[in-house]
């Protein structure tokens, strides 16, 4: 029997960093950002060619951890959720649902920091946070995993002001940098 732990929370909520950590403490197979359904605009995500692997190994008895921002989305939180019973269940794989809370300060912050001082992130991130924003419930009755807050640097004062700073990050990127 194995064990799929999943991960869920938005863009720039830790969860990428939290999965990695968990993999190597538990000796975790990782996969990040993996997709269950193929995008159907021009962008491939990379992590849907890993998907069928992760597959395989949970069949074959290995425990593997994946974080996907996309599961927020309630509507692919659901199929993802009717594959699992369908398809991993009944064959002993054992599911472990994460979640972050949804902490748009935070995320905001992060994003807005990796940009800052690394250069990292893009317009699509920037984006992909703002549409989560507005569709990610967090589970009610069940812990949630607070999300990473850098001790220094930039912290915002309400969500009001995070998705002003968003919107202007956004903004700043060239049309065609998604």
């Amino acid at each position: 029997m194995s064990k799929l732990t999943l991960v869920v929370g938005m863009a720039a909520s830790g969860k990428s960093h939290f999965a990695r950590e968990l993999a190597q403490t538990r000796g975790l197979i990782a996969y990040h950002d993996f997709t269950l359904i193929k995008m159907t605009d021009h962008r491939q995500r990379a992590g849907h060619e890993k998907f069928p692997e992760m597959v395989a190994k949970l069949v074959s008895g290995t425990d593997c951890i994946a974080d996907e921002p996309h599961l927020v989305d309630p509507a692919f939180f659901s199929e993802f959720v009717a594959f699992t019973k369908e398809h991993l269940v009944p064959v002993g794989v054992e599911i472990e649902w994460i979640h972050f809370e949804k902490d748009v300060r935070a995320c905001a912050t992060n994003l807005v920091n990796d940009w800052e001082q690394r250069k990292k992130g893009n317009k699509a991130r920037c984006t992909a946070l703002l549409n989560q924003i507005a569709v990610y419930k967090p589970p009610t009755g069940t812990d949630l995993r607070a999300c990473y807050v850098p001790s220094s640097g930039r912290r915002y004062k309400n969500e009001e002001e995070a998705k002003a700073a968003l919107i202007e990050l956004r903004d700043k990127f060239p049309k065609d940098d998604d």
